[in-house]
């Protein structure tokens, strides 16, 4: 077993640290002695057995105190494997000292313009193809590894959800799920649902919400969105529509997408990964007129009456998308990467 040092610097909100905490669960849960650096918030996610050593992540990745603290704790813990998540980690890394017999990974969580800072690494994985294909564009190794759910991920029993209480109209009904922020694009939505005579509700809390509320009685929709604000019960809710709608404007990885995937909820989709590299061409809006959107929606709802949609895909998902699947393939990435290090 291996010593095995995560660094994500990042409070706990998003998918990367979802990921970064599903992963030092399961490493400390195979008997690697695993360290965690990271942001506030990752505590509560984190099973007893991972260290963790919780740093100010708000500070400057060229913050001198920041730097010291991360050299400091690193070689304290003494890492077999360094696995950064994300570009602040990976910067840092690369302007502090390390070991040469230390193996140093890092996981990339989105697309970037400028991919010099995983340059130092002996492995790169991204989360999608089109993550890990704009850095092979570059000249650096790095292969695919998808973020992974607990193959039992089910609707929560203790949820008392009940659609009816929504008091929508009796018709077809999407859930978006996300923190209310442009970059998710539920203002796309909205405009879409405009044009259908769909129900939308929305799951989720965030800064956009007075405006997406304002949008919503600018379109004469208030009796057909409905904000449910943050929900702990998520699954219960893809349960009880029709539909998932995702309509970001970028996402390196969307866990929405495979939430719904393994609740057995068909999924709309803007041109993001992942659900662009698993649904076919028809479940995908390639631009983000709402025009189009409401038309790939429009069509789904009418077909869905007559077909079980996408269960291939949901099959694929629930047999491959899983947590234990991406622990193991992250373990072969570490003995690749060492490999790679001892030969050279």
């Amino acid at each position: 077993m291996s010593r095995v040092q995560l660094i994500c610097l990042s409070n706990y909100e998003g998918g990367m640290e979802k990921h970064v905490a599903d992963l030092a669960a399961g490493l400390a849960r195979r008997g690697h002695v695993v360290g965690i650096i990271c942001g506030k918030g990752f505590s509560q996610h984190i099973i007893p057995e991972a260290e963790i050593f919780e740093v100010d992540a708000q500070k400057s990745r060229i913050n001198p105190g920041l730097l010291l603290t991360v050299f400091k704790t690193i070689r304290n813990f003494q890492p077999d494997v360094i696995h950064c998540h994300g570009g602040k980690a990976a910067r840092i890394i690369g302007l502090i000292p390390v070991n040469k017999d230390t193996t140093k990974v890092c996981t990339i969580h989105g697309l970037k313009s400028v991919n010099s800072a995983y340059n130092p690494f002996d492995l790169r994985i991204g989360v999608s193809k089109a993550i890990t294909a704009s850095v092979l564009t570059g000249g650096r190794k790095c292969i695919t590894v998808y973020n992974g759910l607990d193959r039992t991920y089910s609707p929560a029993d203790e949820s008392d959800f009940n659609i009816r209480e929504c008091k929508l109209p009796p018709q077809f009904t999407w859930v978006a799920v996300g923190r209310l922020v442009k970059v998710k694009g539920f203002d796309l939505a909205i405009k879409a649902l405009a044009q259908t005579n769909h129900n939308l509700i929305i799951a989720g809390a965030g800064p956009e919400r007075e405006e997406l509320e304002n949008l919503t009685a600018n379109y004469h929709l208030k009796d057909r969105v409905k904000f449910l604000g943050h929900r702990s019960d998520i699954a219960k809710i893809y349960g009880e529509v029709d539909g998932t709608l995702i309509t970001s404007v970028r996402e390196g990885f969307s866990y929405v997408f495979l939430e719904s995937m393994i609740a057995g909820t068909p999924v709309i989709a803007t041109d993001v990964p992942v659900a662009n590299e698993i649904l076919p061409e028809r479940y995908i809006c390639r631009n983000r007129s709402p025009e189009t959107l409401a038309m790939v929606m429009k069509s789904f709802a009418k077909a869905s009456v007559s077909e079980k949609a996408q269960c291939d895909e949901m099959l694929f998902c629930q047999q491959e998308l899983t947590l234990e699947k991406m622990i193991s393939k992250t373990e072969e990435a570490y003995l690749k990467a060492k490999e790679k290090l001892t030969n050279s």
